[in-house]
């Protein structure tokens, strides 16, 4: 029982109105608690993922730390090795759902990133860290999360996707019949985008995911296999922050 948590998830408003809700099983009570852990990310009642990035800027701060003491002894491309093992894998665990956090929220994970860089780099505090990270050939935090919602959006138009996640997405052609949809699927590559009334719902794989993936040029969205996807997005998304 010590290992059971209990998290109501809902907006603001909601979780006000349920106070006082517990769960019994057995002959224990088990009050909701704020966030739990799960498969290693950490979720929060109101889903805005602040917990999962406060504790993940806390760990990788302590590995960049780490590795700083021991940086002199090494060659940049020991370090690379290192930082990528250690520091962007973990950054990179689970970033699809951060999709749609807020910006405040971005600006700590890319700082983490930029600590990353000028210590495989030597870069200095107030150089500009755009070459460093072409020079790596790294995408930024955000344009990181964005490729992986990307290449699962392709995966859904080439059938590989897991259905639980490609349930909720659609062609424009299966949810309209209008002209203006049936010509936008023409190119076989349009999705929908569910309509939403909260902040919350634009950030839902099955809103965001097909929202991103209709920004793509249709020469990216054309491509023939799934690598050379990834290929020509890497380039679309480095030339978004170039």
């Amino acid at each position: 029982m010590d290992k059971t948590e209990f998290l109501i998830i809902g907006s603001p408003h909601n979780l006000r109105s349920h106070p006082d809700l517990t769960l019994t099983v057995g002959r224990t009570e088990i009050k909701p608690t704020n966030s739990v852990r799960n498969l290693g990310v950490i979720m929060d009642s109101d889903s805005t993922m602040t917990s999962q990035v406060g504790g993940l800027c806390r760990t990788l701060n302590y590995q960049l730390r780490n590795i700083a003491r021991i940086r002199k002894y090494l060659d940049e491309d020991t370090c690379h090795h290192i930082v990528r093992a250690l520091v962007i894998s973990r950054l990179d665990y689970g970033n699809s759902l951060l999709a749609g956090i807020t910006n405040v929220l971005f600006d700590k994970l890319q700082r983490i990133q930029n600590k990353a860089v000028r210590l495989i780099c030597g870069a200095k505090r107030r150089e500009h860290i755009s070459p460093y990270l072409a020079r790596l050939h790294w995408l930024p935090v955000r344009q990181r999360i964005n490729f992986k919602l990307l290449v699962y959006m392709y995966q859904y138009l080439n059938g590989t996707l897991p259905k639980y996640l490609s349930s909720d997405i659609a062609l424009y052609s299966t949810q309209s019949t209008s002209h203006h949809y049936l010509r936008s699927a023409v190119d076989h590559t349009k999705l929908y985008v569910p309509k939403t009334h909260r902040s919350q719902g634009d950030r839902a794989f099955s809103v965001i995911g097909p929202r991103q993936w209709n920004m793509l040029p249709l020469s990216v969205r054309e491509a023939v296999s799934l690598n050379v996807f990834k290929k020509l997005l890497k380039t679309h998304l480095f030339s978004l922050d170039m």
